[in-house]
């Protein structure tokens, strides 16, 4: 089983495959880690970066909607890691709100988030295992957190490991 990491575009292909929009539910992933990914194009559509949303989701914006993986997040499973730059673009910003809010509303637990402070869109990725390890320690635990050594109750948030566990 793989933890895959995306960034940007990356991180938007991920919670697409996530979110089932690939036909197929996804299998032989125990985690997923997104940083600085667009995950609600409509509502990134009205911003700074429209442009490049229209270029990933097409023009016609009344398709949006369903392309959206803020629901099919919500319902997966899968233990997430989620990560945005302190200096990265606001719609950024509002696109880990949005999940964020989303997985709260969901679960009444906020899932793993990382906010890089000190930079940008790209340093945030670039500097990995250079100067700020916040964003791996948090990769690295949420990996760990998969080892097989608990079994979470139903009643718990899916992933979570928590008073809730039995050997």
């Amino acid at each position: 089983r793989i933890v895959p990491a995306g960034h940007s575009a990356g991180s938007t292909h991920i919670a697409s495959v996530i979110a089932g929009h690939s036909g197929a539910k996804p299998e032989g992933i125990a985690a997923a880690i997104m940083i600085s990914g667009i995950y609600d194009p409509a509502t990134a559509a009205k911003g700074q970066t429209g442009r490049v949303v229209r270029a990933y989701f097409g023009n016609d914006e009344r398709l949006y909607p369903q392309r959206s993986t803020l629901q099919g997040l919500a319902e997966s499973e899968l233990p997430m890691l989620f990560a945005v730059a302190e200096f990265d673009l606001a719609t950024a910003h509002q696109q880990a709100w949005l999940v964020l809010d989303k997985l709260f509303h969901t679960y009444g637990l906020l899932p793993a988030f990382v906010w890089v402070p000190g930079h940008t869109h790209l340093s945030e990725v670039l500097s990995l295992g250079a100067d700020d390890d916040s964003v791996l320690d948090q990769a690295r635990r949420l990996s760990l957190a998969q080892v097989p050594v608990a079994r979470v109750d139903k009643d718990t948030r899916p992933g979570l490991r928590s008073a809730n566990c039995t050997a």
